[in-house]
């Protein structure tokens, strides 16, 4: 069905036209002079001890390192994976050996350890029914069950202790990326080495890899003192690619202008994110306080006729509103626009308590202020909350940054 094709019903519409975060009435293009006050957040409760404490290797100037981020999908993000000992040796070589003390090296390589794959190809032809009463509905049954299906897992990235690399798994060819380290445990001086496997991209002695041609590598940091070490794989593509996997910038997943998901990734709406949100509800409920869901997961194909009806009215203006199909945070599964998508919700009592208390649930007000369009590239919404968890919500609230500021990384079409 093509959009505007028919009549729709008036509160149909209004979600049916949500942005990547949500809708807006109209596109006001508020510069730095003109933001708006926005409600300061009260500082809440401290968590139970029992709660997983904020991730430093999303923001290293915080807290203590965590041992499983809230949004990990219960993969920790420090899970040892290969040590300097355990390294095969042509790949110690590759990592001047020389450099690394001789109690870290072994002549025989150690097993690969199991990790999730990036993406599984799965065939349910075995599940064809036994039994039925009309010939069609068997081949029609039989056409379904044996579409492949691919399955995406996020990739996190692998480490034998603390040490981690903060940057995103994706860099476009051409580009180029200053990736950092974190580093809690640290004592005395450390001695860091930058490498990176395979030929389709350089990386210096402070990290600034250089993406040169398509392809898949794997950069790696190593304290060379003691074999700590960790690593990332990270995807070098071309504006016109379309995506395999899901892009993570220090273990978080990330969709904005600059990081794309795949057309067919359909993860629908993350449970964590409904149980929170319903959580968020009821609380909100027992101050006298109506908050509702307008519109949560979307598929790439219904934000292609979200983003075409933004951009007939628009035009190119539209990207402030709504997201191109496959760049929609909506479709990452963690996202949800609560009651109107109007500015003046901001004022309304829902509004306010969300803005004070949403943190409190896991979630953060994605596209805060006027102002801070330059860093997220869409305007003002009061109304898209996105899932972080509890303990990574709090200390991107508490910094008063955007979601990007935070984790160093920039949104903008290439």
């Amino acid at each position: 069905m093509k959009f505007f094709k028919r009549a729709i019903p008036t509160v149909a519409i209004a979600a049916a036209l949500c942005s990547c975060a949500g809708n807006a009435p109209q596109i006001i293009d508020h510069t730095l002079a003109d933001e708006v006050q926005i409600t300061s957040v009260t500082e809440q409760e401290s968590l139970p001890e029992t709660e997983t404490p904020a991730s430093t290797a999303a923001f290293p100037y915080l807290g203590e390192a965590s041992e499983q981020p809230e949004h990990s999908d219960e993969i920790i993000y420090t899970t040892a994976a290969v040590t300097a000992a355990e390294l095969p040796a042509a790949e110690v070589t590759a990592r001047n050996a020389d450099k690394i003390p001789e109690s870290h090296i072994t002549s025989e390589p150690a097993s690969t350890p199991e990790t999730d794959p990036l993406l599984e190809e799965e065939y349910a032809d075995t599940l064809e029914p036994a039994e039925y009463s009309d010939p069609e509905e068997k081949t029609s049954v039989k056409q379904q069950l044996s579409r492949k299906k691919k399955k995406y897992t996020y990739e996190y990235q692998k480490s034998n202790g603390s040490l981690s690399i903060l940057g995103p798994n994706l860099v476009y060819v051409g580009e180029t990326f200053d990736f950092d380290h974190y580093y809690p445990d640290q004592t005395g001086k450390s001695d860091l080495c930058w490498t990176v496997g395979g030929t389709i991209g350089k990386i210096n002695e402070n990290g600034v890899f250089t993406a040169e041609k398509k392809g898949t590598c794997t950069i790696t940091v190593v304290d060379r003192s003691n074999g700590t070490f960790a690593s990332l794989t990270v995807h070098c593509i071309s504006s016109a690619d379309d995506v395999d996997f899901i892009p993570l910038v220090n273990n978080i997943p990330i969709a904005n202008k600059t990081y794309p998901l795949p057309k067919d990734y359909d993860p629908g709406l993350d449970p964590r994110a409904r149980n929170a949100f319903m959580q968020l509800q009821i609380d909100a409920a027992a101050e006298g306080l109506h908050i509702f869901g307008i519109s949560d997961y979307r598929s790439y194909d219904y934000q292609t006729q979200v983003y075409a009806g933004w951009k007939a009215m628009y035009g190119e203006e539209a990207d402030l509103v709504s997201a191109r199909p496959g760049f929609s945070e909506h479709q990452l599964g963690l996202a949800i626009d609560v009651n109107s998508p109007e500015y003046a919700f901001a004022d309304t009592p829902e509004g306010k308590w969300l803005a004070e208390h949403c943190a409190d649930y896991g979630f953060i007000i994605r596209y805060p202020s006027y102002a801070s369009k330059q860093y997220t590239g869409y305007s003002y919404e009061p109304w898209h909350i996105r899932y972080l968890g509890k303990a990574l919500a709090k200390q991107v609230t508490e910094t008063g940054m955007t979601l990007e500021e935070c984790l160093k990384i920039d949104s903008y079409y290439r």
